[in-house]
C-alpha cells in the first residue's frame, strides 16, 4: 500500500497512534506499506520504520535500513550526528535540503547536495557488487508468499461503489434535496405555464397548436437539458476525481464499465428513476395531455407511453454528460462539448426549424439525434387522429407519421445502451493521471523601476548574495510588538441540530512580544478556533440565510499590561492573518504578480516605486527571488512549492508591517527542513513583533527558542501556560504530576502525548480521560491569581498607523490588472467564452439558413428567435467557470480588510465580462441576421446585438447572484438552470396562452422583453409570406395571428431597465454577504 503524507495535518499524538496502527497491520497481515512522510517524530524514526529512502531534488542520497543510517552518514560522508538533535531525520534532512533563502546559501548547499549523492552512488555500487558475490541464484522469494491481485471481481467493485454513491448522494443534503425539488418545482411551473390550452378537440387556433406543441417538446428536451448541465459539473467536480484516483495505474482498483454500472444503479434509485416520474406526472396532467386530442383515449397507456419516452430521455443525458466528462474534466470544456451537443439536438428534433424542411444537407442530422426520435413519439402519442384533418396535418407538416411510438422506444432505448458503450470505451482510451500536472511557467516581471530592464539575471544573483537573510527583521526596524493577553475566553458554537457545544473553556494566556509564541495541543482542542476569535474571523464561514450568529463568546483582550483593554474586533486592526492553506492565492500569477497587487491594496499611502522596493526587500527576505517570476499554481498546474506558497501568504501580511502576526499551522505539509526555515522566519519578524502561531509537531531544537507557550486540551481547557522552561518546572515539580520528559525524546512531543486522548478503546479512553482532567485541574490551581481581573472597563479603540485601506480607484485598477491576467492565462474558461457562441451560431446557419417566405418560415422565424433565448445558459456557464474563484480570493482580501467596498471588485469583473459578452453578441448576430437572413437592416443588426447582449449578461448576472448566496456548486447549478428554463418557457414565443398571473411574473424576465422585441423586427411589415393555399400574408399580420404585436422601443427599453436591476440585485446580496462575515 502506498500512503503519500499521512501524517500531514495531524498533531504529533495522533501521528503515532497511525503509525503504530501500520505498523500493527503490517505484522498481523503481512501487508508491505511504502510511505512518504515529512516530519516524522523521532520514536517513529527509531521504532517503526523498518526501510528508509531519502530523497533531494531526485537524488539518491540514502536507501537501506533505518538502524544502518546514522553509521552510514557518520562513517562514509563525516556527518555525525550533533548531541543537540534528537531527531536524526531531521538533521540529514538538514544535511540534504536546498537552502533558496540567498544564492550564497543555495550555491553551498547544492555542493552538499552533489557531493552526498556521489557519496551514496559509489557506496551503492560497492555494496551491490559485494551482495552479487554472495547471492545464492536458485532462492526465489516468490516460494514463501502467496501473490494476489490487487483488485476485485466486477460484482465486488460494483457493489462498494453501488452503495458508496448512493450514500455520498443522500448525505450532501442541499444537493439531494435541490435534485429532487428541481423537477417539482420544474414541474408546477412549466404546467402553469401550458395549462390545459385547449377545451376543444377540433380547435384550428394556431396559438393553441403551438402552445401544445411547445408543451410537448418542454416534456420531451427540457428536463433532460436541465439534467444534463447538473450532472457535467457534478461529474467533474466530484465522480470523476474519486473515480481517477481510483483508476490510477498505480491502482487500477475500478473499471470503467464497474464505475458507469454502479454509478447508473445507484442514481437510478434515488435520480434517475423518481426524477421523470415525477416530472412526468406533473406536467402531464397539467399540460392536458389525459385529454388525448387524437384517437387514444387510454389515458393510462398515452401516461405510460410519456413518462417511458421522459425516463429514456432522461438516460440519454446523464449519458451525453459523462461522454462530455470522459473528453475533458474541465467544467469549462466539458460544459461546452455537451452544450454543443444539445444545441444540434434542439435544432434537428424538429419543433424550432422544421424538420421535413430544414436545409438538404442537415436533414440527414435528425436521425442521429435522439431529441427528435422523442419529440416525435410525443407528438404522434397526442395528435394520432384520422378523423380531425388539423392534428394530421400538424404531424405532416412536422415531418412525423401517425402511430410512430413503438419503434421511437426501441430506438432511444438503443441510444441509452449505445452511449453507454461509448462512455466505456473513451474511459478506457481516454484516461487521466491526476499525478500528473502542467510544468511550471514562468512570466517576466514588469515592473515599471527605470533600471529594471538593464538588470541581467547575474546582477539579480549578485544582489541577492548581498542581501542577507537577517535584513527581514530591518523591514521591521521602526515597530514594536505589543504583549497581548486573553481574559476568560469562552466561546460556544450553535449546530445546525440547535444544540450549544462549548468549544472554548475560560482561556486565560499571556503572548509576548518580541517572540514566537505558540499554541498547542491536539486535533480538534480548538487552537484554530481561538486564532479566529482573535483574527475576528469566526463568522468568515455563515451563510447567507443565517441570521443568528453561529458563534457566541465573552471575554476580553488585554494588550500591554493594560494600557489597552479591547474586544476581538478591535484587536483584528493590529493583526494579519495566515490561513492554514494558501487556496487563497490565485493559481495564475507569479508570486511577484501576488505580492505587487498585494502591496497595491495594502500600501495606498507609498508611491508605486516605494511599493515595488518593498515588494523587492519581501521577496529578497523570505528566499523567493529564484521564483519570484514562476506561477504560483494549483493541483492541475505546476507552480512554486508549498513551503514557497506558505512564505508567499506570510510575505502578503508581512507588507503592512502589523504589530501582531497569527499563524494557523505555518509548517502543516510542509518537510522538516523548510518547516524549520519557516520558523526561522517567524523567529526573524518577532525581533519588532508579535508572533502568535499553532503547531502540531515542532522539532525539539525549536521548542526553547519559543516565547510563551499556550497547551490546549481537547474541549478547550487550558492545561498550561508559559516559557518552555516552566513547563518542564510545572509538569515534573508539581507533587501530583511527577512527568519527566525521558532522554532522547522531543520534549513538545511528550507533553503533547500526555494531553491527548487514546480513543482506539474504551480502557486506553478512560486512563488518559484521567489523566488529562488531573492535569487540567492542576493548572487551574497554579493559575491562580497569575491573571488579574479587568473589571468594569470598556473597549477601547484601537488606531493603528497602518490601517489604510484601498479606496475604490485603487482597489478597481488592480482587481481588473489581476482578473485580466488570470483570464489570458487560463485557457479554458477563456476558450469556453469565445466557442460556446460562434459554436451555436454556426449551428444555426445550418439548420436556419436561408429564411424563405412560405408558411413554414413563420414557425422557423419563431424557433429562431426563441434559439436566441438559450444564451441565457451560455451567460450563467461562462459565469460558473471563472466567478466562483475570484469570489473567494476577494472574500480573502476583505476579511484582510484591504477593501472598503464590493463595489471595486463587482466593477472590474463588469470590465471584463461586458466586452466579452459584446463581441458574442456580435458574432452571433452575423450568423443569425446576415447568413440565415433575418431582414438584413443595420437596425436589425445592432437590435438583435442588443437583444443577445442583454441575454448573456442577464446570465452572468443569475450567475454572480447565486453563486454569492450559496457555495454549493451543484446546488447553484441546480437553482439557475430552474430559473433560467422557467424564464425562456414564459419568454413569450412557446406559450401563448399563459396565465394572467403569469404573464404578471413574465414583467420580472428580460426574456420577456428582448425575445418579442426580436421577434417584431423578424417580422417587418415589407415582409411578405405566401401561405400553402396561395394567398398572402404581411409580417404584422403574422404578428397580430400570434398576439404578439408590442411597442418596441418601450419594450426594448425595458430589457435594459430589467439588466440593470438584476445585476444591481447582484451586488446588493454580494453587499451583504460581505457584511455578513
Amino acid at each position: 500500500m502506498f500512503l503519500d503524507e499521512p501524517t500531514t495535518g495531524l498533531d504529533s499524538y495522533t501521528a503515532i497512534l497511525l503509525m503504530q496502527t501500520l505498523n500493527k497491520l503490517s505484522s498481523q497481515y503481512g501487508t508491505t506499506f511504502i510511505l512518504s512522510i515529512h516530519q516524522p517524530r523521532s520514536d517513529i524514526f527509531e521504532k517503526m520504520l523498518d526501510q528508509l529512502i531519502i530523497l533531494s531534488t531526485g537524488n539518491l542520497i540514502y536507501t537501506g535500513k533505518v538502524n544502518n543510517m546514522v553509521g552510514y552518514f557518520t562513517q562514509y560522508c563525516d556527518l555525525p550526528l550533533p548531541s543537540k538533535f534528537l531527531n536524526p531525520c531531521d538533521y540529514y534532512i538538514d544535511c540534504c535540503s536546498i537552502d533558496t533563502r540567498s544564492e550564497e546559501m543555495r550555491l553551498k548547499s547544492c555542493a552538499v547536495l552533489k557531493k552526498l549523492a556521489q557519496k551514496w552512488q559509489y557506496y551503492a555500487e560497492q555494496q551491490s557488487y559485494t551482495e552479487q558475490q554472495s547471492c545464492t541464484p536458485t532462492t526465489s522469494i516468490a516460494q514463501n508468499y502467496k501473490f494476489v491481485s490487487s483488485s476485485v471481481g466486477f460484482i465486488e467493485q460494483v457493489k462498494v461503489q453501488f452503495f458508496r454513491s448512493l450514500k455520498l448522494s443522500i448525505r450532501d443534503k442541499l444537493t439531494f434535496f435541490g435534485s429532487l425539488s428541481e423537477p417539482i418545482i420544474i414541474g408546477l411551473v412549466n404546467g402553469w405555464i401550458y395549462y390545459r390550452p385547449v377545451a376543444n378537440n377540433k380547435t384550428q387556433d394556431p396559438t393553441i397548436l403551438r402552445t401544445i406543441t411547445a408543451s410537448i417538446y418542454t416534456g420531451a428536451a427540457l428536463q433532460s437539458y436541465l439534467v444534463l448541465i447538473f450532472e457535467t459539473y457534478r461529474l467533474c467536480e466530484v465522480d470523476m476525481k474519486m473515480y481517477d484516483m481510483e483508476r490510477l495505474k498505480v491502482n487500477r482498483v475500478v473499471t470503467p464499465q464497474s464505475f458507469f454500472v454502479a454509478r447508473k444503479l445507484s442514481k437510478f434509485l434515488i435520480e434517475d428513476f423518481p426524477i421523470p416520474l415525477i416530472f412526468s406526472i406533473i406536467t402531464y396532467f397539467m399540460f392536458g395531455l389525459d385529454e388525448s386530442h387524437g384517437e387514444n383515449n387510454n389515458t393510462c397507456k398515452n401516461f405510460f407511453i410519456y413518462f417511458s419516452v421522459t425516463l429514456l430521455m432522461h438516460q440519454t443525458s446523464t449519458n451525453l454528460a459523462l461522454i462530455s466528462v470522459s473528453l475533458s474534466r474541465n467544467f469549462s470544456q466539458a460544459s461546452l462539448v455537451g452544450n454543443l451537443a444539445y444545441t444540434l439536438q434542439s435544432f434537428a428534433c424538429g419543433f424550432f426549424v422544421n424538420a421535413a424542411k430544414m436545409p438538404v444537407y442537415v436533414r440527414w442530422t435528425k436521425y442521429i439525434t435522439f431529441l427528435w426520435v422523442s419529440f416525435g413519439a410525443l407528438l404522434s402519442n397526442e395528435f394520432t387522429s384520422k378523423s380531425n384533418s388539423t392534428y394530421t396535418g400538424l404531424l405532416n407538416s412536422l415531418g412525423f407519421p401517425s402511430n410512430w411510438i413503438t419503434d421511437p422506444i426501441v430506438i432511444l432505448f438503443c441510444w441509452v445502451i449505445g452511449m453507454g458503450g461509448v462512455v466505456i470505451c473513451l474511459l478506457h482510451l481516454k484516461t487521466i493521471d491526476i499525478s500528473q500536472v502542467n510544468s511550471n511557467v514562468k512570466f517576466k516581471n514588469h515592473s515599471d523601476n527605470k533600471n529594471e530592464n538593464k538588470k541581467s539575471s547575474s546582477s539579480d544573483l549578485e544582489k541577492v548574495e548581498e542581501i542577507q537573510v537577517d535584513k527581514i527583521s530591518e523591514l521591521h526596524k521602526e515597530d514594536v510588538g505589543v504583549d497581548v493577553e486573553l481574559r476568560n475566553i469562552n466561546l460556544k458554537v450553535n449546530t445546525n441540530k440547535k444544540e450549544t457545544i462549548q468549544i472554548l473553556n475560560d482561556i486565560n494566556a499571556k503572548f509576548v512580544k518580541n517572540k514566537v509564541n505558540v499554541i498547542m495541543g491536539p486535533s480538534g482542542s480548538g487552537k484554530s478556533t481561538l486564532l479566529n476569535y482573535m483574527a475576528n474571523r469566526l463568522n468568515s464561514n455563515d451563510s447567507f440565510f443565517q441570521f443568528s450568529k453561529q458563534y457566541k463568546y465573552t471575554g476580553q483582550i488585554v494588550v500591554d499590561d493594560g494600557e489597552i483593554v479591547t474586544d476581538n474586533v478591535n484587536f483584528s486592526k493590529m493583526c494579519s492573518y495566515v490561513k492554514q492553506n494558501d487556496d487563497h492565492l490565485l493559481s495564475r500569477l507569479t508570486v511577484w504578480e501576488t505580492l505587487y497587487y498585494a502591496s497595491k491594496l495594502r500600501l495606498t499611502h507609498l508611491s508605486d516605486t516605494q511599493q515595488k522596493q518593498q515588494v523587492e526587500d519581501i521577496i529578497m527576505s523570505l528566499g523567493l527571488w529564484h521564483c519570484k517570476d514562476t506561477l504560483v499554481g494549483d493541483e492541475w498546474n505546476k507552480g512554486i512549492s508549498g513551503g514557497e506558497k506558505r512564505r508567499v501568504s506570510i510575505g502578503v501580511q508581512l507588507l503592512t508591517r502589523p504589530k501582531v502576526v497569527i499563524l494557523d499551522e505555518p509548517t502543516s505539509g510542509l518537510d522538516s527542513f523548510t518547516a524549520s526555515t519557516i520558523m526561522e522566519l517567524l523567529h526573524k519578524i518577532s525581533h519588532n513583533t508579535t508572533v502568535i502561531v499553532t503547531i502540531h509537531q515542532p522539532r525539539a531544537e525549536m521548542f526553547y527558542k519559543f516565547g510563551n507557550v499556550l497547551l490546549i486540551a481537547k474541549g478547550g481547557y487550558v492545561v498550561f501556560n508559559g516559557t518552555p522552561t516552566e513547563m518542564e518546572t510545572f509538569f515534573f515539580s508539581n507533587p501530583n504530576l511527577r512527568f519527566r520528559c525521558p532522554e532522547l525524546t522531543n520534549i513538545a512531543d511528550f507533553y503533547l502525548d500526555l494531553i491527548s486522548l487514546n480513543t482506539q478503546n474504551e480502557v486506553n479512553e478512560g486512563i488518559s480521560r484521567k489523566r488529562v482532567d488531573k492535569i487540567i485541574n492542576e493548572w487551574n490551581k497554579e493559575s491562580q491569581g497569575m491573571y488579574s481581573e479587568i473589571a468594569d472597563t470598556k473597549s477601547t479603540t484601537i488606531i493603528v498607523d497602518g490601517d489604510r485601506k484601498a479606496g475604490f480607484l485603487t482597489g478597481y485598477k488592480v482587481c481588473l490588472a489581476r482578473q485580466f491576467k488570470c483570464i489570458i492565462r487560463d485557457i479554458n474558461p477563456l476558450v469556453a467564452r469565445f466557442t460556446q457562441v460562434p459554436g451555436i451560431s454556426i449551428i444555426l446557419a445550418l439548420y436556419f439558413a436561408p429564411l424563405k417566405h412560405n408558411e413554414i418560415s413563420i414557425t422557423n422565424r419563431l424557433g429562431l428567435v426563441q434559439q436566441s433565448s438559450s444564451l441565457y445558459f451560455t451567460g450563467m456557464l461562462s459565469n460558473l467557470a471563472v466567478y466562483p474563484q475570484e469570489r473567494d480570493a476577494f472574500y480573502h482580501e476583505y476579511a484582510d480588510g484591504v477593501f472598503t467596498t464590493a463595489s471595486s471588485f463587482f466593477l472590474a469583473y463588469m470590465t471584463l465580462e461586458l466586452p466579452m459578452s459584446a463581441l458574442a453578441s456580435i458574432i452571433y448576430s452575423c450568423f443569425s441576421v446576415l447568413v440565415v437572413g433575418l431582414p438584413r437592416t443595420a437596425s436589425n443588426f445592432f437590435i438583435t446585438v442588443y437583444g443577445v447582449f442583454v441575454f448573456m449578461a442577464c446570465g452572468e448576472s443569475l450567475g454572480i447572484l447565486t453563486n454569492t448566496l450559496f457555495e454549493q456548486p451543484g446546488f447553484v447549478v441546480n437553482i439557475i438552470s430552474i430559473i433560467i428554463s422557467i424564464g425562456c418557457g414564459m419568454s413569450g414565443l412557446m406559450s401563448l396562452k399563459m396565465d394572467k398571473v403569469l404573464k404578471g411574473f413574465n414583467y420580472l424576465s428580460p426574456l420577456n422583453y428582448i425575445t418579442v422585441s426580436l421577434i417584431n423586427y423578424a417580422f417587418p411589415p415589407d415582409l411578405k409570406i405566401v401561405l400553402d393555399n396561395g394567398d398572402t400574408i404581411t409580417g404584422p399580420e403574422v404578428l397580430k395571428e400570434y398576439g404578439l404585436v408590442r411597442n418596441n422601443r418601450n419594450w426594448l427599453g425595458a430589457g435594459v431597465v430589467c439588466w440593470f436591476i438584476y445585476r444591481l440585485l447582484a451586488y446588493i446580496v454580494l453587499y451583504i454577504k460581505l457584511h455578513k462575515r
